[in-house]
Protein backbone atom coordinates (compact mmCIF):
# COMPACT_ATOMS: atom_id res chain seq x y z
CA UNK A 1 0.00 0.00 0.00
CA UNK A 2 1.38 3.41 -0.95
CA UNK A 3 1.94 6.12 1.65
CA UNK A 4 -0.94 8.37 2.59
CA UNK A 5 -1.17 11.74 0.82
CA UNK A 6 -2.31 13.21 4.15
CA UNK A 7 0.33 14.02 6.71
CA UNK A 8 -0.44 14.98 10.28
CA UNK A 9 1.93 16.69 12.62
CA UNK A 10 1.46 18.39 15.93
CA UNK A 11 2.04 22.12 15.59
CA UNK A 12 1.48 22.92 19.25
CA UNK A 13 -0.33 21.67 22.31
CA UNK A 14 -2.86 23.62 24.33
CA UNK A 15 -2.24 23.96 28.08
CA UNK A 16 -5.89 23.39 29.03
CA UNK A 17 -9.28 22.37 27.64
CA UNK A 18 -10.43 24.53 24.72
CA UNK A 19 -13.97 25.90 24.89
CA UNK A 20 -14.30 27.73 21.55
CA UNK A 21 -12.33 27.60 18.31
CA UNK A 22 -12.41 29.28 14.91
CA UNK A 23 -10.29 29.27 11.76
CA UNK A 24 -10.12 31.20 8.51
CA UNK A 25 -7.93 31.60 5.44
CA UNK A 26 -6.67 35.05 4.43
CA UNK A 27 -3.73 36.40 2.44
CA UNK A 28 -2.08 33.03 1.79
CA UNK A 29 -2.33 32.11 5.48
CA UNK A 30 -4.57 29.96 7.62
CA UNK A 31 -5.38 31.37 11.05
CA UNK A 32 -6.68 29.36 13.98
CA UNK A 33 -7.77 30.68 17.37
CA UNK A 34 -8.87 28.65 20.34
CA UNK A 35 -9.83 29.88 23.80
CA UNK A 36 -9.70 28.36 27.26
CA UNK A 37 -10.00 29.63 30.83
CA UNK A 38 -6.40 30.82 30.95
CA UNK A 39 -5.27 31.56 27.38
CA UNK A 40 -6.22 32.20 23.79
CA UNK A 41 -4.02 30.30 21.36
CA UNK A 42 -3.31 31.86 17.97
CA UNK A 43 -1.76 29.71 15.23
CA UNK A 44 -0.79 31.15 11.84
CA UNK A 45 0.18 28.75 9.07
CA UNK A 46 1.62 30.12 5.83
CA UNK A 47 0.76 28.68 2.42
CA UNK A 48 4.52 28.31 1.97
CA UNK A 49 5.08 24.77 3.24
CA UNK A 50 8.72 25.54 4.09
CA UNK A 51 7.71 28.18 6.63
CA UNK A 52 7.14 26.94 10.17
CA UNK A 53 3.73 27.68 11.74
CA UNK A 54 3.70 30.62 14.14
CA UNK A 55 2.02 30.11 17.52
CA UNK A 56 1.21 32.67 20.19
CA UNK A 57 -0.54 32.37 23.56
CA UNK A 58 -2.46 35.41 24.78
CA UNK A 59 -2.87 35.24 28.58
CA UNK A 60 -6.55 35.26 29.51
CA UNK A 61 -7.89 36.12 32.97
CA UNK A 62 -11.61 35.93 32.22
CA UNK A 63 -14.03 33.04 31.94
CA UNK A 64 -13.38 30.91 28.87
CA UNK A 65 -14.65 32.34 25.56
CA UNK A 66 -18.02 30.92 24.57
CA UNK A 67 -17.73 31.91 20.89
CA UNK A 68 -15.04 33.29 18.57
CA UNK A 69 -14.95 34.67 15.03
CA UNK A 70 -12.57 36.58 12.76
CA UNK A 71 -13.56 39.64 10.77
CA UNK A 72 -13.44 39.22 6.94
CA UNK A 73 -9.86 40.53 6.76
CA UNK A 74 -8.72 38.41 9.74
CA UNK A 75 -7.48 41.62 11.38
CA UNK A 76 -9.79 41.25 14.40
CA UNK A 77 -10.91 38.38 16.59
CA UNK A 78 -14.34 38.82 18.20
CA UNK A 79 -14.56 36.96 21.48
CA UNK A 80 -17.82 36.43 23.43
CA UNK A 81 -17.28 35.92 27.15
CA UNK A 82 -20.29 35.65 29.45
CA UNK A 83 -22.38 38.67 28.46
CA UNK A 84 -19.57 40.74 26.90
CA UNK A 85 -17.95 40.96 23.50
CA UNK A 86 -14.23 41.72 23.31
CA UNK A 87 -12.28 42.60 20.17
CA UNK A 88 -8.66 41.45 19.89
CA UNK A 89 -6.41 42.92 17.20
CA UNK A 90 -4.77 40.33 14.94
CA UNK A 91 -2.70 42.84 12.91
CA UNK A 92 0.49 41.68 14.64
CA UNK A 93 -0.08 38.25 13.08
CA UNK A 94 -1.53 39.14 9.66
CA UNK A 95 -0.10 42.59 8.93
CA UNK A 96 -2.10 45.73 8.28
CA UNK A 97 -5.84 45.47 8.11
CA UNK A 98 -8.64 47.85 7.19
CA UNK A 99 -8.99 51.21 8.90
CA UNK A 100 -11.00 50.41 12.01
CA UNK A 101 -10.55 53.59 14.05
CA UNK A 102 -14.25 53.63 14.81
CA UNK A 103 -14.33 50.14 16.33
CA UNK A 104 -14.95 49.95 20.06
CA UNK A 105 -11.82 47.83 20.57
CA UNK A 106 -10.55 49.59 23.68
CA UNK A 107 -13.18 48.17 26.04
CA UNK A 108 -15.53 45.19 26.36
CA UNK A 109 -18.96 45.72 24.82
CA UNK A 110 -21.83 44.69 27.06
CA UNK A 111 -24.20 42.35 25.24
CA UNK A 112 -27.85 43.05 26.01
CA UNK A 113 -28.64 39.40 26.77
CA UNK A 114 -31.32 38.37 29.20
CA UNK A 115 -30.07 37.44 32.68
CA UNK A 116 -28.50 34.00 32.72
CA UNK A 117 -28.24 33.74 28.94
CA UNK A 118 -24.81 33.18 27.42
CA UNK A 119 -23.69 33.55 23.80
CA UNK A 120 -23.15 30.33 21.88
CA UNK A 121 -22.13 31.67 18.45
CA UNK A 122 -20.83 34.86 16.84
CA UNK A 123 -20.32 35.96 13.22
CA UNK A 124 -18.86 39.18 11.80
CA UNK A 125 -21.34 40.81 9.39
CA UNK A 126 -19.36 43.24 7.21
CA UNK A 127 -22.18 44.77 5.17
CA UNK A 128 -20.57 48.22 5.28
CA UNK A 129 -16.82 48.63 5.89
CA UNK A 130 -17.38 51.67 8.10
CA UNK A 131 -20.15 50.13 10.19
CA UNK A 132 -19.32 46.50 11.04
CA UNK A 133 -21.91 44.44 12.86
CA UNK A 134 -21.65 41.15 14.72
CA UNK A 135 -24.44 38.61 14.94
CA UNK A 136 -24.55 36.90 18.34
CA UNK A 137 -26.72 33.85 19.04
CA UNK A 138 -27.53 32.32 22.42
CA UNK A 139 -28.81 29.05 23.85
CA UNK A 140 -32.45 30.19 23.75
CA UNK A 141 -32.48 30.96 20.01
CA UNK A 142 -32.12 34.73 20.32
CA UNK A 143 -30.07 36.46 17.59
CA UNK A 144 -28.74 39.95 18.24
CA UNK A 145 -27.15 42.17 15.59
CA UNK A 146 -24.80 44.58 17.34
CA UNK A 147 -23.01 47.59 15.82
CA UNK A 148 -19.29 47.57 16.60
CA UNK A 149 -19.07 51.34 16.22
CA UNK A 150 -21.95 52.31 18.50
CA UNK A 151 -22.40 49.11 20.60
CA UNK A 152 -26.15 49.41 19.99
CA UNK A 153 -28.46 46.61 18.89
CA UNK A 154 -29.36 47.23 15.24
CA UNK A 155 -31.54 44.14 14.82
CA UNK A 156 -32.99 41.17 16.66
CA UNK A 157 -34.46 37.85 15.64
CA UNK A 158 -35.35 34.48 17.14
CA UNK A 159 -35.25 30.84 16.08
CA UNK A 160 -36.66 27.76 17.80
CA UNK A 161 -33.73 25.91 19.35
CA UNK A 162 -30.22 26.66 20.54
CA UNK A 163 -28.00 28.63 18.14
CA UNK A 164 -24.96 26.39 17.56
CA UNK A 165 -23.12 28.13 14.75
CA UNK A 166 -23.43 31.23 12.58
CA UNK A 167 -21.91 31.78 9.14
CA UNK A 168 -22.22 34.81 6.90
CA UNK A 169 -22.57 33.83 3.23
CA UNK A 170 -22.19 36.22 0.28
CA UNK A 171 -22.35 35.81 -3.48
CA UNK A 172 -19.44 36.81 -5.73
CA UNK A 173 -20.96 40.21 -6.52
CA UNK A 174 -21.52 40.95 -2.81
CA UNK A 175 -25.07 42.06 -3.58
CA UNK A 176 -26.58 39.32 -1.41
CA UNK A 177 -25.63 38.58 2.19
CA UNK A 178 -27.23 35.72 4.10
CA UNK A 179 -26.80 34.43 7.63
CA UNK A 180 -26.66 30.64 7.93
CA UNK A 181 -27.81 29.52 11.39
CA UNK A 182 -27.28 25.98 12.60
CA UNK A 183 -29.28 25.03 15.62
CA UNK A 184 -29.89 22.30 18.14
CA UNK A 185 -33.50 21.51 19.01
CA UNK A 186 -34.42 21.57 22.69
Amino acid sequence: MAGSPFGLREVCSFPSRAFASVWCERRQRALFASGSEDAILIVVVSADSDEEPFTHLIPWQAPAPAALCFDPSASWLACCVDSTLRLISMTAFVGEGPDCRDLLADRPIQLPLETGKVPTAVAWWQADARHPVVAVGDQTGQLLFLSLTTSKVVGKSYIVGRVCELAVCTNDDLDSVDLLVSKLFF
